[in-house]
């Protein structure tokens, strides 16, 4: 497994809305594709996921950048983590993180 972390990898995806079930499954299998390391969407129903569809789409662009894009338009507290079983899989880990505090 290479030390450059998954979501550095530039990726393709066609431009459209898609609703995030999709958008992480064609997220996880252009990085899978691109890096030949499976990675897999672990979190499918995080809160504020079900029934949005955004734009989204990329042309040789990085992961991490596409990724932060569309949970941008989904819900801003939104965060993710890769956790890796190596030689094995990985996994996009979504998870929700607290508003920080009004200055």
């Amino acid at each position: 497994m290479s030390s450059t972390p998954l979501l550095d990898t530039r990726i393709t995806l066609p431009p459209g809305k898609t609703d995030p079930r999709t958008f992480l499954r064609d997220l996880c299998d252009a990085i899978s594709k691109a890096r030949h390391t499976k990675l897999i969407p672990f979190t499918l129903n995080a809160p504020g996921l079900r029934g949005r569809r955004v734009f989204a789409g990329a042309k040789d662009e990085v992961a991490r950048d596409v990724l932060a894009s569309y949970l941008a338009a989904i819900d801003p507290q939104i965060s993710w983590s890769v956790l890796c079983e190596p030689h094995v899989t990985c996994g996009l880990n979504l998870h929700r993180v607290a508003p920080r505090p009004a200055r």
